[in-house]
């Protein structure tokens, strides 16, 4: 008789040990598995593996988010069953029915079931939770319908950030030639943008960025490799691109998947910090003219084109539907050669060089406010050419930051140049572009003359890197710093001019 109580023993702990939990998939293409954040507004399913276990008549998804919302100490939950899933095959139970398969799928979650906790700061776990043929279930208090709080086998973790893709006012309507030089001031050359709200979480990084284009103009024939720059700011609801506050993150790659005929644009390199909602801004600093010339750009981030650090069960893929960037159809210029601008105050000058096989009848001188709507602010005949041929100049005032050419033909607006940005951000004739800093100091002036300068850098304890003489040109200027490797955080640059006027620059490095 003990005999016999072993041997029931030994067989029951030898088949508890055998049998393997129920899981979430975690393969690729088997939908939530392989992520470790959620996008707000995006959805997937949940496929679940029945493992081991042969007594199984239906399996359930369990979610259960945390308090983001009321503060109450609540959260909300919400299951997901299988048996009226997409690979439900027979609709007469699972193993109770004789169905041998080995996994279902869930319906796609929605982000309504769990209103008003749901967005960006949620943490969010989802469990399996099991009801055995024979009317048993686990875990204990899931009767069907809830699970009265109790948590599913093998619980996995997800956190969730909002994505906004909506059109920015710095995305340009048309993208100048920058001769492969993407500088802040560049204005005119960003193609998409996007904002990304972490919630309370911190720590969070983004690593990969995967994008591409479904444009006219194709990679390799019109974008060359190494095109697109990305640059990101904190997000402070009016900031715009090229006020010198954003930082370099790096560029994205045609070939990064050895194609070099995809349209796809990626890094796996770049390191941008979200602490806060941050904006991320793409800019397409070259194309091979002129065959590119009149097609253009539309960026999209591709479905789950975004990863994000640390990993969170091991998976660092952010879920996110695919959706453009651009919002627009941006145009690669067509013989506007050069726009730029300077401004001090009120009066601007504006220059620029067109040549056209077909010449127009004049220019129309245009402005806005943000760079999406404008209107007429004057006219000029193609006949008068203040400089060399083809270049054009027109003096105005006005309060407006956002400016373009438009060629005219036949009393119709067909051609268009890019749009600059001339905001009024200089510190008495000089602004600093690009901050933080790595190996050199790059400030604009718009002063006149030149000016011949003292430059001092030093830190707060009034430490000195480097003084010498420096002459300030009009335009941009490039100031080398020292090879040190004891920079702190933070230095400053000092420059003095013959007259004791001062301008002081904080710098951070990078």
């Amino acid at each position: 008789m003990r005999k016999f109580y072993l041997f029931f023993f030994l067989v029951f702990f030898t088949t508890s040990v055998i049998a393997q939990e129920p899981f979430i998939a975690t393969s690729g293409g088997d939908g939530l598995g392989q992520y470790g954040y959620l996008e707000k507004d995006a959805v997937t399913f949940s496929r679940l593996e029945r493992n081991t276990y042969n007594n199984i008549d239906f399996l359930s998804a369990r979610w259960w988010v945390t308090d983001n919302n009321s503060s109450n100490g609540n959260g909300k939950e919400y299951l997901y069953h299988v048996y009226n899933g997409p690979d439900w095959i027979n609709g007469i139970g699972w193993q109770c029915g004789g169905d041998n398969y080995p996994s279902k799928r869930t319906t796609d979650y929605d982000a309504a079931n769990f209103s008003p906790e749901w967005g960006a700061g949620t943490d969010c776990y989802v469990s399996v939770c099991a009801k055995y043929c024979g009317n048993s279930y686990y875990p204990a208090g899931f009767d069907g319908f809830s699970t009265n709080g109790a948590v599913g086998f093998n619980e996995r973790h997800f956190r969730v950030l909002d994505v906004d893709t909506n059109i920015h006012a710095s995305t340009a309507s048309l993208i100048g030639d920058a001769a492969g030089v993407c500088q802040t001031i560049n204005a005119n050359n960003v193609a998409g943008s996007f904002a990304i709200n972490p919630g309370a979480f911190t720590g969070i990084v983004l690593t990969t960025l995967i994008l591409k284009n479904n444009g006219t103009a194709l990679e390799g024939t019109d974008i060359p490799n190494m095109a697109f720059s990305i640059y990101y700011e904190p997000v402070t609801g009016s900031e715009i691109y090229g006020d010198g506050n954003e930082i370099f993150a790096g560029t994205i790659a045609g070939n990064w998947d050895g194609n070099i005929t995809d349209n796809i644009f990626a890094s796996t390199t770049l390191n941008i910090p979200l602490n806060g909602s941050v904006r991320i801004y793409v800019l397409l600093c070259s194309f091979n003219s002129p065959v590119a010339e009149g097609k253009h750009i539309n960026l999209s981030i591709v479905n789950d084109g975004i990863f994000l650090s640390p990993a969170i069960n091991g998976f660092d893929k952010l879920r996110i539907n695919a959706g453009s960037i651009s919002q627009q159809n941006i145009i690669l210029p067509v013989k506007f050669i050069s726009f730029n601008g300077v401004r001090n105050n009120e009066s601007v000058l504006l220059n620029w060089k067109a040549v056209f096989t077909s010449q127009p009848d004049y220019f129309k001188i245009q402005q806005s406010n943000n760079g999406i709507y404008f209107t007429d602010a004057g006219k000029k005949m193609v006949a008068d050419i203040d400089l060399q041929q083809g270049q054009y100049r027109f003096e105005l005032n006005s309060t407006a930051t956002f400016f373009r050419i438009a060629a005219v033909f036949n009393n119709q607006e067909k051609l268009y140049s890019a749009i600059i940005n001339l905001k009024n951000n200089y510190k008495n004739g000089l602004r600093l572009l690009q901050n933080p800093v790595t190996n050199s100091i790059v400030l604009e002036s718009n002063l006149p003359t030149v000016i011949l300068t003292e430059l001092k850098l030093f830190d707060e304890t009034g430490r000195i890197f480097l003084q010498k003489n420096q002459q300030i040109n009009y335009g941009i200027n490039k100031i080398d710093l020292p090879v040190s490797n004891s920079f702190p955080k933070f230095i400053f640059l000092q420059l003095t001019d013959k007259s004791n006027q001062q301008y002081l620059f904080r710098i951070a490095i990078n």
